[in-house]
């Protein structure tokens, strides 16, 4: 059993409910989604284009300029199967391995932008020790398929 922990808004409020770890049966942990209220008010119009990957246990999306940690709507989920993101308001179903497409803020590339902490103060998100060293980047109105 795990908790697993909602970020609703800013200020910051959470919603947690104990759930049992499905791939903690197989010896794996599910892979970290972020997702930020609307309500935090980043998000972004720059086209942005890339594949879903999984990496040290962070979904992140891999572009031609290297890997950047996403930030959703909260209307994007993990699938049940653990390996695509659903997203409920358009029915977008984006597999590990796909293409995808979104609005993008770009918070901080490798080296200039946002520190993790700003991140964490401005949409409401916890960035997960391990994941979020390089870029990072706020998504709204993913689609599947590139840019």
């Amino acid at each position: 059993m795990r908790a697993a922990c909602l970020l609703l808004a800013m200020p910051l409020v959470h919603a947690c409910a104990m759930m049992q770890d499905r791939a903690s049966d197989q010896g794996r942990s599910l892979p970290l989604l972020l997702t930020a209220s609307t309500d935090s008010r980043v998000g972004g119009e720059a086209l942005f284009g890339g594949k879903l990957e999984v990496r040290n246990n962070c979904l992140i999306v891999v572009t031609s300029n290297g890997s950047v940690l996403p930030i959703f709507d909260t209307s994007v989920r993990l699938a049940d199967t653990n390996d695509a993101i659903l997203d409920s308001t358009n029915g977008e179903r984006i597999e590990v391995g796909e293409f995808m497409s979104a609005a993008a803020a770009h918070l901080r590339s490798d080296v200039n932008g946002w520190s993790n902490a700003d991140i964490e103060r401005t949409t409401g998100v916890k960035v997960p020790e391990g994941c979020g060293q390089g870029a990072i980047v706020r998504l709204v109105r993913i689609r599947k398929g590139s840019s």
